[in-house]
């Protein structure tokens, strides 16, 4: 390209619209500046967020170094009691979460790497251009127009034009300085944004590193576990501790369900103040009396060993809600809710009506819905149980299942990982909202694989079977808010 065909166009700008152009330009440096600002920006708020992770992974590792120790220094005896293979299922489950943990903080990093290759890849365009655009100018001030400049402005037709053209010469002056400091800047930036990809990319393979090597430990606590247990054996004592523990949790369970149902309530609650105009005024109440649910009729139907069956424990139901009940006394008798009120809009379920997968109402699954394991068989049913060999009398909320193995657990709809936690008796427990209100529970899990906040789809894996005393025993519960129902209905 010559030197008169660049010189040709900028004299028409000078005389024109110079200084809109460089507006323009101006405007193109002000965009790199905000990117990168933004890049470090987001960065910042990302180093908060990794370090909060990597605090919450370190307290894992605390715990799991404590119980190492405790079981390490545990005597022949004391590995036969129930006290340590409480000890060793939570090990389990927090190297679980510990691997969960890092699984994720993989992933973030594979994004923030994604992130930045996007980053830079686009910065290098636009510096490039930036190069390209300032050279050009260089070529056309200096060996051109700066040449001629004054012969430029005493040519002008009058004074007036005379200091127009001056004061933009100076401005393009001015702006050719600016803009190379600029460009600098940005060159220097990305830099560090190269850099810092670098670095994400050594993290990654660290964290990938340390995840392997979790893996390897959760592989040997499962065996550590299995090893326990036949040590243990039939152990009355150990059993006995295991049943009153599990009686404890299920109260745990339902006040973990009681807040989430709670903070479910109040979101939906703001969210109507902040949408007033769109609130629809529900309908009257009728009357009429409605016929019992099937959840509220009690199926103590004869069968030996079934579910509700009276040589199972002759456990009766609440009228109310179909809640197992001992004493004339029904859990979560003062705290029922309305048949056709939805429980919906906690986060991160808030939107979950308008996003479920499958399209179907979790209601509408009732009697069709599939078993959370396969070739099961009822080890314990719902309501009251009697253990003739210890002589005791406990009531469960859901259904024991046995299996055999180690087998896939399968989420039995569309919903939102809502909690994971430990409990004694029931070790890995995992609760997922569906739609309308509902929610189920899995517990006796050995391994975990999903987190808290993540979507399910109906069918997916969220774990395994976990081992216990009793052998591989699976925990399943179904809660219509803070109600909980019986499952063998829904099957």
């Amino acid at each position: 390209m010559s030197i008169e065909r660049v010189i040709s166009p900028l004299r028409l700008i000078f005389s024109t619209t110079l200084r809109n152009n460089f507006q323009v330009f101006h405007r193109w440096v002000a965009i790199l500046l905000a990117v990168f600002l933004l890049l470090s920006f987001e960065g910042h708020n990302q180093q908060g967020d990794i370090k909060k992770k990597q605090n919450e992974l370190a307290a894992i590792k605390k715990e799991i170094q404590t119980l190492k120790d405790e079981i390490s220094k545990a005597s022949k005896e004391e590995k036969k009691t129930w006290e340590l293979i409480e000890k060793l299922n939570k090990q389990v489950y927090l190297l679980n979460q510990l691997v969960n943990g890092l699984t994720a903080e993989a992933e973030n990093k594979t994004k923030q790497i994604s992130q930045l290759e996007t980053e830079i890849s686009s910065l290098n365009r636009k510096i490039s251009d930036l190069r390209e655009f300032y050279a050009r100018f260089v070529v056309a001030t200096y060996k051109g127009l700066i040449k001629n400049k004054w012969l430029y402005i005493i040519n002008s037709s009058s004074f007036d034009e005379a200091l127009t053209r001056y004061r933009y010469f100076k401005i393009f002056t001015d702006k050719g300085e600016q803009v190379l400091g600029d460009y600098q800047s940005a060159v220097e930036k990305l830099e560090v944004a190269k850099a810092t990809l670098q670095a994400e990319k050594e993290a990654k393979a660290n964290i990938l590193a340390q995840k392997k090597n979790e893996e390897s430990a959760l592989v040997a606590g499962l065996d550590e576990q299995k090893d326990a247990l036949k040590n243990i054996g039939k152990n009355k004592e150990a059993l006995k501790k295991q049943l009153e523990a599990k009686q404890q949790s299920e109260k745990k369970i339902g006040s973990i369900i009681d807040k989430l149902v709670a903070k479910e309530e109040s979101s939906k609650k703001n969210k109507e103040k902040k949408q007033p105009t769109k609130t629809k005024t529900k309908p009257p109440v009728k009357t009429t009396p409605k016929p019992k649910s099937s959840d509220q009729v009690a199926e103590n139907k004869s069968g030996k060993g079934g579910v509700g069956s009276k040589e199972s424990g002759g456990w009766k139901e609440s009228k109310e809600s179909g809640t197992p009940a001992t004493s004339g006394k029904s859990r979560g008798a003062d705290e029922t809710i309305e048949k056709d009120e939805e429980v919906i809009g906690g986060s991160p379920v808030e939107d979950y009506e308008e996003t479920t997968v499958s399209g179907k109402s979790f209601s509408s699954l009732k009697g069709n819905l599939k078993k959370p394991v396969v070739s099961a068989k009822v080890f314990r049913g719902y309501g009251e149980n009697k253990n003739e060999e210890l002589n005791t009398v406990t009531v469960n909320y859901g259904i024991d299942f046995q299996v055999e193995g180690a087998q896939p657990v399968r989420c039995v709809a569309d919903g939102v990982v809502s909690a994971i936690e430990w409990l004694p008796g029931y070790g890995s427990v995992v609760i997922i909202t569906h739609t309308e209100g509902y929610r189920t529970v899995y517990g006796h899990l050995g391994t975990i694989s999903v987190r808290e906040g993540s979507r399910v789809g109906g069918g997916s894996v969220i774990g395994t079977v976990g081992r216990s005393i009793e052998g591989f025993i699976f925990h399943f519960e179904i809660w219509k808010g803070r109600q909980n129902l019986n499952p063998s209905s829904w099957f």
